[in-house]
C-alpha cells in the first residue's frame, strides 16, 4: 500500500509539475528539504546515514495538504 501510495505521489507530480505562481524556488541539497518536509508531517525516520546527496535548482509548492517538488533532472547533481 505504501508503495502504491509513494507511486502515486511521483507520477501526479510528473504530471502536474509545479505550473502555478504559488511554486517556491529552491536550491542546494534537495534530500535535507525532503526530509525536513517529513518530519514536519509526523515522519520517523530510521537513519539518514545513506541519505542520496541531490544539489541543484528545483521548485515547491506547499498546501494544506502537503508538499510537492519538482526536479528537473538536467539540473540535479548527484554526489
Amino acid at each position: 500500500m505504501r508503495f502504491a501510495l509513494t507511486l502515486f505521489l511521483l507520477s501526479l507530480l510528473l504530471v502536474c509539475g509545479c505550473a502555478t505562481d504559488r511554486c517556491k524556488s529552491g536550491s542546494g541539497e534537495v534530500g535535507q528539504f525532503i526530509l525536513q518536509k517529513a518530519i514536519a508531517a509526523g515522519a520517523n525516520p530510521v537513519s539518514t546515514n545513506a541519505l542520496l546527496s541531490m544539489t541543484g535548482h528545483w521548485q515547491y509548492f506547499e498546501d494544506r495538504y502537503g508538499v510537492v517538488i519538482h526536479l528537473p533532472a538536467t539540473d540535479l547533481r548527484c554526489d
